[in-house]
């Protein structure tokens, strides 16, 4: 874990975006300079933005190869606590995701993405 996104990026296999959808574009203009080919990019919630990415890739580094998917929910969900209407620096957990819907680009670059998820991320 770092601040510095080049530090973190630099030779990930697995990339995963935990960005709200008001960041994506902001988010992925930094990325996008930083990516090698190769690297799988998972965007949790995807809210479009495998969409996003697809177009800063098209439009800035039509040359890097990479796998994005998106999927449809965090595997987990969690709120803040307010208290009278006052957020506070509490956060509770909601809900933990039984079974999540992806999808990637292109489709049949797929068994890519649901190998790592697979591999990695089922308990």
């Amino acid at each position: 874990m770092s601040d510095d996104l080049a530090e973190v990026v630099a030779g990930a296999q697995i990339i995963l975006v935990a960005v709200p959808s008001v960041g994506h574009q902001t988010f992925f203009e930094r990325l996008v300079p930083l990516l090698e080919d190769g690297q799988i990019i998972h965007i949790i919630p995807d809210n479009f933005g495998s969409l996003r990415l697809r177009k800063v890739l098209r439009e800035t580094r039509p040359d890097v190869d990479v796998i994005v998917g998106g999927w449809s929910s965090a595997p987990y969900g969690t709120r803040i606590v307010k208290e009278a209407g006052i957020d506070t620096k509490r956060v509770f957990l909601r809900y933990r995701a039984v079974s999540l819907r992806g999808g990637v680009f292109a489709v049949h670059r797929s068994g890519g993405l649901f190998k790592e998820y697979r591999t990695h991320w089922l308990l």
